[in-house]
This record gives C-alpha cells, sequence and structure tokens, in this order.
C-alpha cells in the first residue's frame, strides 16, 4: 500500500486530458510555484485529485493564488483559456475580484472555507460582460509545514438553470395573468405588472397602440426618470430614430433588434442592472386574423446576455402570449356586442309586443261586443248565425293570443305583480283541468286526475296557476291523440308537485333543452295543429319560476311526456313587495277560451277518433276540389265558400290530403302548410312523385306572409300561393283560373294524343317539361 502512494514527478500528472497535458509542458519554473518536482506533497495531491475529476475545479496556490484547472473548468473560464493557466487569479477574475476577493482572504488568512450558493458573478470571459451563477467553495490547502498556503475549488454552473427558470416562470405568470382580462387595456396593463417583476430580462418595456402613421405610448413598466425622454408619439413615416425600426417590423411582420439603443431613445432606465442596456427588441403585435398589428411590443434586453436565437425566442413567446390574449378579448367584445344587440332586440321586441297588445284590446272589444250581441239576437239564425260563432270563437283566439302576448311583456318588463292567497291546490287545480273533460273525451281519450290529500294551503296566484294549468293540459291535448292525459298532485317533503303526464307524440332528445326557450317550436312533430305562438310553455315556467317552484320535462320520442312543477309549502318565496292577500280580488276564468281552442282541434271523426274526409258532392258539379287544413273553422268557411259550384273534398293533415288526393284524384288542391302528421310542403313532394296526382294543381293557403316564404312555396312546385287573411273573391277567382289553365292542358294533351295516332304506323316520342309519351302506331 506504501508503495503506492509513493509519488513522482511524473505520476500525480498522469492522465487530465488536455490541461493534464498543458500542467505537464508548462514552465513552472517561471512562476512562484517553481518546478514541478519542487512542489509540496499537498499541492500534487490536489493537482491529481484536480484532474481526475469530472467536476470543474481550479486550485489557487501561494499568496497569488497562481492559477491550475481541469478540463471541465474550461467552459468556465471561456476565452480567457490557457491564457489563464499559471496566472493569478486576481489578474484571471479582475472583473470579479471584488465579489471573491473577500472570500479568498477568508479562506487564506483565517484557515476557513466558504460556500456559496448560486451566485451573481459579471464575468468577462467571451469578450463582453456576462451575467452566470454558480454555486462554489473555497477549502483552505495545507503545505507540508501545515500553514495555509492554497485553495481549492469546487463549482457547479447554474446559469442556464436560473435563467431558464426565470424566463419560464415569466412565461407562466403571464399566460396564467392574462388568460381572462376583458379589455385590451387590461392586457396591457396585466403584461406590463408581469414583466416589472422581471427586469433581468426586460430592464424596461414600452407598448405603443398603433392608428395611421403614428404609434401612441399607452402603457410602460416604470421608467423613473427616463420617463420625459421616452417618445409618447412615433411618426411612423421617419426614417430616423427608432422609427425605422418600427416601420421595419410592421412591414415585415417580425421581431427587429435595435443597437445603440440609448442613442435612439435618449436616457432608459436600466432594471434591475446598473448599467442601461444599448440593445433593444421591437415586434408587431397583431391579433390572430388580423392584417395590420394593432400595436408594438418594445423592451430592452439584458445588457449581460448576447440577444441569440434563444433569447429572442423567449420574447417572441411573450409576444405571443399577448396576442393571444387580445385575440380572445376581441373574440369577447364581439360575443359581448352580438349579445348587447339580441339583448336590444329582445327588449324592442317585448316593448313591440307589449304596445301592440294593448293596441289590440280596443278594436277586440268592439269587435266581440257587438258579434256577442248578434249571437244573442233571435232574428239571425241558420248559416248566419254559424258564421257569427265562427268570427265570435277566433276573436275569443285571438283575445287569448293577445292577453298571452300581455302577459309574457309584463313578464319580460319584470311588472307582474302576483297576488298570492293560501288556496287548496288540489280543489283548484282538479276544478281547473275539469273544464277539459269534454273535450278529452270527445277526442276518445281518457282524462284521469289523482291526488293526496294535502291538507296545509299553498300560496297561489290564481289568476297565474290558472295559466300554468290551462297551458300544459292544453299542451298535453294539442300533442297526443289517443291514450290519456293524467294530472296528479303529491307532497314530497317540503314541496308540493303537480304532474301533467299524456301518452302523445313526445320530444326529441335534443328539442327537450329547449322546450321552455321563448318563441321555440319543435319542428317536425305530429300533433292535432301546427298552430301555436311558441311562447305558451315559456311563459309557464316564468309565472312558475314568480311562484319559487320549479318545472322540468321527461320525454320519449313515441311515448308521451311529463312536465313537472314543484313549488315550496313554506312560501318563502313571497317578499315583502309581494304580501299574502287577505281580500284576493276574483279573476274571471279564463278556461272556456282554452277548451273552445281544443275543440276546434278535433275533426270530425268516427267512433275510434280517426278523421272521416267529409264530401259534398253534386253529380252536376264539374270539378273537385280537395281541401287540406288542420284548423276545423277554416276548412268549414272555405268549404261553404266551394260548395255550391265544386264538389268540395275536406281534410285535416297532410297524409289523409294524399291518401284522398291518390283515391278521387281532384280537379285541384288547397293546402295549408303548417298541418300535423304531413306538412303542405311534403304533401306536395308526395303529390309530384306520384305518376297519378303530379300534374293536379295545388294552392297553398297559408299564415306565412311574405315574399320569402311565397318564393319558397311557389319554387318548390305549387301552382299559386295565398297569404291569410285573404279575400274570398280572390280565392274563388284565383282556383277557377288554375282549373281553366288546367283543363286546357288536358284537352291539349288529348288533341296530341288523337293527333298521333292518325299518323303513320311508328314510334312517336314527345318530351316536354312535365310530360314525355312514347306511342307505337
Amino acid at each position: 500500500m506504501s508503495e503506492q502512494l509513493k509519488f513522482t514527478p511524473i505520476d500525480f500528472l498522469a492522465g487530465g486530458g488536455e490541461m493534464g497535458e498543458r500542467i505537464r509542458t508548462f514552465d513552472w519554473s517561471q512562476t512562484p510555484l517553481g518546478p514541478v518536482d519542487l512542489w509540496p506533497r499537498s499541492l500534487k495531491t490536489c493537482v491529481q485529485i484536480m484532474l481526475t475529476s469530472r467536476q470543474p475545479i481550479w486550485i489557487g496556490w501561494g499568496k497569488d493564488l497562481i492559477k491550475l484547472y481541469n478540463d471541465p473548468y474550461k467552459t468556465i473560464v471561456g476565452g480567457k483559456h490557457p491564457w489563464a493557466l499559471g496566472k493569478p487569479a486576481s489578474v484571471v477574475w479582475k472583473d470579479i475580484w471584488h465579489d471573491i476577493d473577500h472570500l479568498l482572504r477568508q479562506v487564506m488568512y483565517e484557515n476557513q472555507g466558504t460556500y456559496v450558493e448560486a451566485q451573481l458573478l459579471i464575468m468577462e470571459r467571451n469578450g463582453y460582460p456576462e451575467e452566470t451563477y454558480y454555486t462554489f467553495s473555497y477549502t483552505p490547502i495545507a503545505g507540508d509545514d501545515g500553514a495555509v498556503e492554497g485553495m481549492i475549488c469546487a463549482n457547479v454552473d447554474d446559469t442556464d438553470r436560473i435563467i431558464s427558470d426565470r424566463q419560464l416562470r415569466t412565461l407562466t405568470e403571464l399566460t396564467k395573468s392574462l388568460s381572462d382580462p376583458k379589455t385590451n387595456e387590461e392586457v396591457f396593463q396585466r403584461t406590463v405588472n408581469i414583466l416589472s417583476e422581471n427586469s433581468f430580462d426586460f430592464p424596461f418595456v414600452l407598448l405603443y397602440e398603433l392608428s395611421g402613421n403614428a404609434a401612441q405610448l399607452i402603457n410602460s413598466t416604470d421608467l423613473g426618470e427616463s420617463a420625459s425622454d421616452i417618445p409618447q408619439f412615433i411618426d411612423l413615416q421617419s426614417e430616423t430614430g427608432i422609427a425605422k425600426y418600427c416601420e421595419e417590423a410592421i412591414n415585415n411582420r417580425r421581431s427587429v433588434v435595435i443597437e445603440g439603443l440609448e442613442r435612439e431613445l435618449g436616457t432608459i432606465p436600466a432594471g434591475a442592472w446598473v448599467v442601461p442596456s444599448q440593445t433593444g427588441i421591437v415586434l408587431p403585435i397583431a391579433r390572430r386574423g388580423q392584417r395590420d398589428p394593432y400595436g408594438l411590443f418594445i423592451a430592452a434586453t439584458n445588457p449581460y446576455r448576447l440577444l441569440d436565437e434563444k433569447y429572442r425566442t423567449f420574447v417572441e413567446l411573450i409576444a405571443d402570449v399577448i396576442i393571444t390574449s387580445l385575440t380572445n378579448v376581441h373574440a369577447l367584445e364581439e360575443e359581448r356586442r352580438q349579445l348587447e344587440a339580441l339583448a336590444e332586440i329582445d327588449r324592442a321586441k317585448t316593448t313591440f309586443f307589449s304596445n301592440i297588445s294593448h293596441e289590440f284590446r280596443t278594436p277586440l272589444t268592439l269587435f266581440l261586443g257587438p258579434v256577442s250581441d248578434l249571437l244573442g239576437d233571435p232574428d239571425i239564425k241558420g248559416h248566419n248565425k254559424e258564421r257569427i260563432q265562427v268570427a265570435f270563437r277566433n276573436a275569443l283566439r285571438m283575445q287569448k293570443l293577445v292577453n298571452l302576448l300581455l302577459d309574457f311583456s309584463r313578464i319580460e318588463a319584470g311588472r307582474m305583480e302576483p297576488n298570492f292567497i293560501p288556496a287548496d291546490v288540489v280543489s283548484v287545480t282538479e276544478d281547473l283541468i275539469s273544464n277539459f273533460r269534454a273535450a278529452i273525451e270527445k277526442a276518445g281519450m281518457k282524462l284521469i286526475f289523482k291526488a293526496e290529500e294535502i291538507s296545509e294551503p299553498v300560496l297561489l296566484d290564481i289568476d297565474m296557476w290558472e295559466k300554468i294549468v290551462l297551458n300544459l293540459v292544453s299542451n298535453a291535448f294539442k300533442y297526443t291523440e289517443a291514450g290519456s292525459i293524467e294530472v296528479s298532485i303529491a307532497r314530497i317533503g317540503n314541496q308540493v308537485e303537480i304532474a301533467v303526464k299524456d301518452t302523445g307524440v313526445g320530444i326529441p332528445e335534443e328539442e327537450i333543452n329547449k322546450v321552455f326557450d321563448r318563441f321555440h317550436r319543435v319542428q317536425n312533430v305530429k300533433g292535432r295543429t301546427q298552430e301555436g305562438t311558441g311562447i305558451g310553455l315559456a311563459m309557464v315556467k316564468e309565472l312558475v319560476k314568480i311562484h319559487g317552484g320549479q318545472i322540468t320535462v321527461e320525454s320519449a320520442l313515441g311515448k308521451g311526456s311529463v312536465f313537472v312543477v314543484k313549488l315550496p309549502m313554506d312560501g318563502q318565496y313571497v317578499s315583502q313587495k309581494n304580501e299574502v292577500a287577505l281580500n284576493p280580488k276574483a279573476s274571471l276564468s279564463q278556461s272556456s277560451s282554452y277548451v273552445e281552442e281544443a275543440l276546434q282541434w278535433i275533426p270530425e271523426s268516427n267512433g275510434n277518433n280517426a278523421v272521416i274526409p267529409t264530401e259534398k258532392k253534386n253529380i252536376n258539379h264539374q270539378y273537385t276540389i280537395l281541401l287540406a287544413d288542420d284548423n276545423a273553422d277554416m276548412r268549414r268557411y272555405v268549404q261553404r265558400l266551394f260548395d255550391r259550384e265544386y264538389n268540395v273534398i275536406v281534410v285535416a293533415d297532410g297524409e289523409d290530403a294524399f291518401e284522398q288526393a291518390v283515391k278521387k284524384l281532384p280537379d285541384l288542391i288547397l293546402s295549408d302548410i303548417m298541418m300535423p302528421k304531413l306538412d303542405g310542403f311534403g304533401l306536395l313532394r308526395k303529390l309530384k312523385n306520384n305518376i297519378s296526382t303530379k300534374n293536379i294543381p295545388l294552392i297553398f293557403l297559408s299564415a306565412r306572409a311574405g315574399e320569402e316564404s311565397k318564393l319558397e312555396g311557389l319554387q318548390a312546385g305549387a301552382d299559386d300561393y295565398l297569404t291569410k287573411p285573404f279575400s274570398s273573391k280572390e280565392l274563388i277567382a284565383r282556383v277557377a283560373n288554375q282549373l281553366a289553365i288546367s283543363s286546357a292542358r288536358r284537352h291539349a294533351e288529348k288533341e296530341f294524343f288523337n293527333l298521333f295516332l292518325q299518323a303513320p304506323a311508328h314510334i312517336h316520342v314527345f318530351k316536354g317539361p312535365e310530360h314525355q309519351f312514347e306511342f307505337f302506331h
């Protein structure tokens, strides 16, 4: 073992790579260390440890701390390699001597080691001052006589880690801060706040907004005493100063490096450093998809770092975060503007409905009064009385629609004042639904009422509750053609639940979440009628909410629906403004208008509730007209217009209309567009695709007004289009005209056929826009 530890001048310098070779060949006799063979054993031992270590190590020996170092240390000494070998430490590290001198004195004169972690050192190792961070320790080395003769330093380079962590922290904080700003100003302010916390990489930041050929300063980090020298406006047309860099960045859509920053701007802040940076960078800030930049990002860079690709990419990532945030703000502003526009439309619509509803009430009153008087006149009988009854029924229906619109507009405007009273919810609800029993049973269905005994009264606004129940039962009847409608009431905990269940057509899954949206109507769903405003269920939801309750719906297509209203029993929803009325005012029941309307949805039927097409046939009448409309009063009215001159077949929906058209081959078809089972457009397509019915003329009678609706009908293949309300004389004239055209066409076809029969025997082919004949004669 003792032989292995015996050193020779060559043994302790063996290996060590480049630095081992340099130390072996260096003329140490020209230094205070003297020839290698005279070095003390402790120095030789430390040199051997240094050369065989993979950690950056340097050794300083003697009072001048003559420098020796290994291969891993070359990256630390940088451009001073190999010049630094054999030089005094104070000469090699004169740029940081003020940072390490006291530490080395502690080692050499006090025999105490030191340890420093992540120490910032501005080192000039590559020809320029550079920001570096090192963790290192100085350990004293005793000579052969036991006194401190030198020191050994082990290093860890933390520069990349600390700078990368700092940049990542800035990016992370900026991304988080700019995740939810609402305005551009907020984006810029938050950007400045975050970048102010990293004044190492951004000694100062300027944010300019572009306007025409000028840029205006809108925010910046703290500029201190330099604020007066920073330009508030930049004339981009100027080719001097910082303007030329800004113009280049805008034109080329990329970052541009500014050299001589202090020369271009004047006095500038130094940020975290003692000297201001002379290098800056300007980037255009443009929202995604925007052609022209919105603004400019100008920043000074770290004076102790080169603006290399890595540093430049970091700054560009900062700009990308700002751009993303501005894009999001722009999208939010667009969405906010759209929402405000929609809200304004809603307000205008609500105001319109409120005003028009009030305006309708006066003429309706003057219409209903005289018509009601006529109905009571014993001198009016027969057809005249029937006509007045039709007018009266539809005037009541119009009054119901006007009241519905007025109520809804009052709810929208927050002017619906409830008048709560303690009420027996079971008996009140049972009385309301009983009004529908006759209509439901006439339609061949059952009305079922189930209720638990609820001893405590529930606070109800009777008028509102009437609207809620009547709308729900009416809606169930409208979309149920067979089976039953069941209304049940039960107490569950501190709530009372009222459920209206039907066995009707159900609601498509994708429409369930929309049924309570105002003006929304489920399309292409079969029912007794397609008439409606689309606000009944929306109003029900609002009225239930006024009662402090909630309404939900469950439905399966083809299996029915159940609407459930839940009301609290404790009355906590009654506000101070809406106190319980001790002497409530009696309100007029609205059930008659709902029931009258429901009765009109029941077509003429046999005992099985199947529609029976009605037909008035007279052998003296030349033409047959098929009429399809889901409104009973409209069917009777149009039938009366034509049954004196034509045979009239009357049906209530599109499917029956097609079936009768194929069976009876009428000369003309009058059809509504909005019908259950099959609408007018569906009927028209089926007629045109059937060889026996494709040439039957069809006239649409629709409440869908406007040129677009008319063009849609004509382009679909209809022969004519009349908008309700229409003149009876105009309808009669148009029907006569279409029948004449159809008759003339058939006569021409017959003559053409006879002409070919008289021609020489061969195959004749005729092609036209609607017909093709092929004869063999």
